[in-house]
């Protein structure tokens, strides 16, 4: 893949705005997202064995003299994962670089395990402190499905700028991951992090130094005394076997030992066919709980079912316009009898 190539599929004019480029759109998740993929597999002739940016990156991209940055070369790379053998669990990288070290051992259990190797086994966790590295080390695992947890700081002093997840949804090899930037602003996961990590400083979170989970419950009013007793109480950290990831046990199946979001995902038919179930037979039940809900805040929902109509008409202006004009019509003499009645109900007041 030459340095031109990347430039036009990226669509920039200097290869040092790669990594902005690549950080625009790798969190799109989308169709978009998914092209670039394919061209980039297609340029590569869907050689997913190495880093295909190293050696650009070390030409251009590379910060020697600032950050002391050099590469492993690949037989390394293959020597080591031979080393380390294909067993389940999680792979550890402290100084991730593009992640050529990862992909090298990633392409060794596919060889190896063929189609029973599955992501979520063999999850990544890693770290790199280059801005310019980060968006290349989310592509490449990205584009090859890799369930990974990426740690943007510095592993020595533990000072973390920014977390991302990776996850393969369908949990088989060649599938993209999609990804997903981690906000502090839940409690629970800074302190798992905290406990793991020995962490001090989360440079650009400072909210989540100030985040209290329980004074935002109280503020909001949204649980009762007794479930915010319950919420407050410390929960027992868990890994998921799945995910490979570490969840409150609040958030966590014990009987199958995987995260509330990964059995979702393995159930999401049965939980969607459970719920439809349970609304036709509590129907009434939940008639009457909303209907008790608007009584109480009635004049917080009429303000919303006027925004709500707003909304509508500003959108839908003729079609509104000319049903109403047909309704007319086709109910004059209902209307004219309406209107009678009300006008004798409400005379003094159109009299002022």
């Amino acid at each position: 893949m030459s340095e031109v190539e990347l430039k036009k599929l990226f669509q920039i004019e200097d290869i040092l705005s790669l990594p902005n480029a690549i950080f625009k759109i790798i969190f799109d998740n989308d169709e978009r997202l998914h092209h670039i993929y394919r061209e980039l597999l297609q340029l590569n002739t869907h050689d997913l064995s190495r880093d295909w940016f190293q050696d650009i990156y070390e030409g251009e991209l590379a910060q020697r003299n600032q950050n002391k940055q050099d590469f492993t070369p690949n037989v390394v790379g293959i020597l080591l994962s031979r080393l380390t053998g294909v067993s389940k669990g999680v792979i550890y990288e402290p100084t991730a670089g593009n992640g050529s070290l990862i992909i090298s051992n990633w392409w060794h259990r596919v060889k190896t395990l063929g189609t029973d190797f599955k992501p979520s086994e063999h999850p990544v966790e890693c770290w790199e402190l280059s801005d310019r590295s980060i968006p290349l080390l989310l592509l490449n695992l990205s584009i090859r499905g890799i369930n990974a947890t990426v740690y943007h700081g510095d592993v020595l002093v533990k000072s973390i700028k920014s977390e991302y997840r990776l996850l393969n949804v369908k949990d088989i090899p060649f599938d993209f991951s999609i990804i997903e930037k981690i906000s502090y602003m839940d409690i629970s996961h800074s302190v798992i992090a905290d406990e793991r990590f020995s962490i001090e400083n989360w440079r650009d979170l400072v909210d989540r130094l100030i985040y209290d989970e329980v004074s935002f419950i109280k503020r909001n009013n949204r649980f009762g005394e007794a479930d915010l007793a319950i919420r407050n109480t410390p929960e027992n950290i868990l890994l998921c076997n799945k995910c490979g990831e570490y969840v409150p046990e609040s958030k966590f199946y014990l009987s199958t030992k995987i995260c509330n979001s990964c059995y979702y995902i393995e159930n999401r038919e049965k939980i969607l066919k459970n719920n439809k179930a349970y609304r036709i037979r509590n129907r009434d039940k939940l008639l009457a709980r909303r209907k008790e809900l608007r009584n109480a805040n009635i004049e917080h929902y009429r303000e919303l079912e006027r925004a709500s109509y707003k909304r509508r008409y500003k959108v839908n202006k003729e079609k509104i316009l000319e049903k109403n004009r047909k309704y007319q019509l086709a109910h004059k003499s209902e209307i004219r009898e309406y209107m009678k009645v009300y006008y004798q109900k409400n005379k003094s007041k159109w009299k002022q």
